[in-house]
């Protein structure tokens, strides 16, 4: 099957159908030997945007994609959080027939307070009401994470002149910049993102995307560096035996738990050297090996 020929597949059944809907899969691409990753990641990248959903792009030349907090962090990198949160405010205004206005840059408390014939005390009561019986009462999310999204709503009615230092903070956790957990422990955040608890991160993560108005999240992991040899002077990682098998691991996970995530397409893009290498292809890890054929 040609590259276009699956991605077309990919379009119809999955991005058009089961993961709109709610689903969650992982599928595999394995390029023919003439081609490279590069090409077909891109172009599914574009599909996937093209439908509408949110895209993160992993690669494993770049990121240690055997570490699941890495993986996480490196989605939360390519995020736009802000934008998330605000969609996700003006859907809570229209729910209840507020106004708002469509750009973020037009937001405050003040101005909303006035479009809305209330004061700003008002409008803080009803806000931390809508967040507190939507956010904080779904239990699709982390506990963490709700926290720190109802922190990120908030923020984005915060003027621009003043931005919030929790919202700051939020996404310097998130992104596994925070030094220091101190700024975030008076909003109940304790735990940096760890192996732990950043596989409850990336099912809250395709939970939250839903919520804010994207019919899901599409993740594109090139795991070729796991099989490929490293060229002379190449700045791409190196992966260990052991290192591949705990990423085969990562992705047996990944599909064992399909049914517990909402709207997540997880699509691995990989060389011919999955298949072919017997040192650390696919036939070294006979558990992913039964789940994928």
């Amino acid at each position: 099957m040609s590259p276009q020929e699956w991605l077309n597949v990919l379009k119809a059944t999955y991005l058009q159908g089961f993961i709109r809907r709610g689903g969650s899969a992982v599928k595999f691409a394995v390029v023919e030997e003439a081609q490279k990753t590069n090409p077909v990641s891109l172009r599914l990248e574009e599909l996937s945007r093209e439908q509408g959903f949110v895209t993160i792009y992993a690669d494993s030349h770049k990121t240690k994609l055997q570490l699941i907090d890495l993986l996480f962090k490196e989605m939360a990198k390519q995020l736009d959080w802000d934008s998330l949160a605000f969609e996700y405010v003006k859907k809570l205004f229209r729910e209840h027939r507020w106004q708002i206005p469509e750009g973020r840059e037009k937001c405050c408390w003040s101005s909303l307070a006035s479009l809305n014939n209330c004061d700003e005390a008002t409008l803080h009561r009803e806000i931390n009401a809508w967040l507190e019986g939507t956010l904080f009462q779904d239990f699709h999310m982390s506990r963490e994470f709700r926290l720190a999204m109802i922190q990120l709503c908030l923020a984005q009615l915060d003027s621009p002149d003043s931005p919030s230092l929790e919202a700051a903070a939020i996404k310097a956790w998130l992104r596994g910049e925070l030094k220091q957990m101190a700024t975030l422990k008076k909003l109940l955040i304790f735990e940096k993102v760890t192996r732990s608890n950043a596989r409850d991160l990336i099912a809250s993560l395709a939970h939250w995307v839903r919520l804010s108005g994207k019919p899901g999240l599409v993740l594109v992991m090139d795991i070729s560096a796991f099989t490929d040899t490293k060229e002379a002077g190449s700045p791409s990682l190196s992966y260990s035996s052991s290192s591949v098998m705990d990423a085969y691991e990562m992705l047996r996970q990944f599909i064992d738990g399909s049914d517990e995530i909402e709207g997540l397409l997880v699509v691995v893009v990989t060389s011919q050297a999955f298949l072919s290498n017997q040192r650390l292809g696919l036939n070294r890890y006979e558990a992913l090996k039964l789940r994928i054929w």
